[in-house]
């Protein structure tokens, strides 16, 4: 069952992203709901720490990225990413 729900998890974020990435409002709104929903799942403080950690490390990382040139969004809100991109690293850490 746990299984199911790590895929399911993922997959969902990652359908999320290309279906809404123009839209940050509803894609950020989206990715809130789907990572409460972990959260809630995954009940743990170490798991809040990881969600933490991981959003704020991988955007960080996007935001140098776009500094270099390496990447460039088509919309952008916070720094140069788009605030769902706060979301989809801190998604992508509570799955690992």
């Amino acid at each position: 069952m746990n299984i199911a729900f790590n895929f399911v998890f993922i997959i969902v974020t990652f359908v999320l992203v290309f279906a809404f990435y123009q839209s940050v409002a509803m894609s950020a709104s989206l990715l809130a709901i789907v990572a409460i929903i972990g959260l809630l799942k995954w009940r743990s403080p170490v798991t809040v720490f990881m969600f933490l950690l991981g959003a704020l490390l991988g955007t960080f990382a996007e935001i140098l990225a776009i500094r270099y040139g390496i990447v460039l969004y088509a919309t952008s809100n916070v720094a140069g990413v788009p605030f769902w991109l706060f979301l989809v690293w801190g998604n992508t850490a509570l799955f690992f």
